[in-house]
């Protein structure tokens, strides 16, 4: 007998699921080879990048051959859409503090307008097979947030591209870091 007075038997013993899942049983993901943000900041700032995506499940810029690679790999086939839920300045974001809410599908999309004003715009990845009823449920997501252009990448042709939401068109103005995207009236 237990000092409390129960009865406990030595030999059996109860299985119960551990509170956590074991670091053995997680897929591993291969750790992120990029920048760190504040790095990020400061090529678009400078220049040297024309934009960045930056949530906690997806680090990319469409210029940077290497990172989207790793991205394409990571995604299996599937598609991806990026949608800015805010339409901010650098200036704007960086008054507010530092980043409070990044999370696997949602983060912060860094770019820079031809006039070389840098946005910093609270972004929403969502998760899709790529059909043309995801980019119209794409589309739908960025009207909510009063957005008219949507960054879409393939994973299965690995490949992006812009959607442009109904009555806009994307300009879009020179190459590599001095590329800059604006959506313009039709």
């Amino acid at each position: 007998m237990s000092p409390r007075g129960v009865r406990v038997r030595k030999h059996t013993r109860r299985h119960y699921p551990p509170a956590r899942p074991s670091p053995r049983n997680r897929r591993k993901e291969p750790a992120y080879i990029g920048p760190s943000l504040d790095q990020v900041i400061d090529d678009v700032v400078s220049g040297r990048r024309s934009g960045f995506t930056w949530t906690g499940g997806y680090k990319f810029d469409i210029d940077d051959p290497v990172l989207m690679d790793a991205l394409y790999g990571k995604l299996h086939g599937r598609t991806i859409y990026a949608v800015a839920r805010t339409n901010r300045t650098l200036g704007e974001w960086e008054s507010r503090g530092s980043p409070k809410d990044i999370g696997h599908n949602f983060g912060i999309a860094l770019w820079r307008a031809s006039d070389g004003t840098v946005y910093a715009d609270d972004v929403y990845v969502e998760n899709a097979v790529g059909t043309a009823e995801d980019d119209q449920h794409a589309l739908e997501i960025a009207r909510k947030y009063n957005q008219f252009v949507i960054l879409k990448v393939d994973g299965r042709y690995r490949k992006w591209s812009f959607l442009e939401g109904p009555g806009y068109d994307v300009v879009i103005r020179g190459q590599g870091a001095d590329r800059s995207f604006e959506p313009v009236v039709e």
